[in-house]
């Protein structure tokens, strides 16, 4: 149950940097900003992956996550 709330609560800090760092308009909510910050801590650690910055079995630390959430909101712009 603690790694549910830990997740939510990181999400909502990498979603709320994100969108700071990222210019222009998003109006959404909490759990939109939370949710772009957990999807971005995934796409982070693809990146991180994909460009051999981390190991194999190893999580992306913050940059990574934001970054990947910069990326997600980058995505959500274009769809929507």
């Amino acid at each position: 149950m603690m790694h549910w709330i830990y997740s939510a609560i990181v999400g909502i800090i990498i979603g709320s940097i994100a969108r700071f760092l990222l210019p222009g308009a998003d109006t959404m909510g909490i759990f939109k900003t939370m949710l772009v910050g957990i999807v971005g801590a995934f796409v982070g650690t693809a990146i991180a992956h994909a460009t051999g910055q981390i190991q194999k079995d190893a999580k992306a630390g913050w940059m990574w996550s934001v970054l990947g959430a910069i990326v997600v909101l980058i995505v959500m712009r274009i769809l929507f």
